[in-house]
């Protein structure tokens, strides 16, 4: 288990990493949904496979951090980021995303997972 929970916390930090270098902290610090004026469509590749690449860098690094310590504080934070974005997404951002977007939107939520990736078919 500590072999791919380093795994899974190397990853997150990594992207994390690469999330704050590629998108910028303003982008980070959702400043687009108080300035949605000033706010940009991102087009990156990664969006291809997730749609919301930072908050499962974060779900990641907290799930190496409890298969590490298998503790029941380190489940319980890694419990509660989950759900936290899961409600986030659902009562929050994704409806300020359909409301900008419209069906475009609707479509991409159809092809693309929000927080979890999909199992690799071959």
């Amino acid at each position: 288990m500590n072999l791919i929970g380093l795994l899974c916390l190397f990853l997150g930090l990594l992207l994390v990493r690469k999330t704050l270098m590629v998108f910028g902290f303003d982008y980070m610090a959702l400043v687009y949904l108080y300035y949605p004026e000033e706010s940009e469509v991102q087009q990156h590749n990664i969006y291809s496979i997730l749609r919301h690449p930072t908050y499962f860098a974060v779900i990641l690094t907290a799930f190496g951090g409890w298969l590490i310590t298998l503790s029941f504080y380190s489940f319980t934070s890694f419990l509660l980021l989950f759900l936290g974005f899961n409600f986030h997404l659902q009562l929050v951002e994704e409806k300020e995303l359909i409301q900008r977007s419209g069906d475009s939107y609707l479509e991409y939520q159809k092809k693309v997972p929000g927080l979890l990736l999909r199992p690799l078919v071959f």
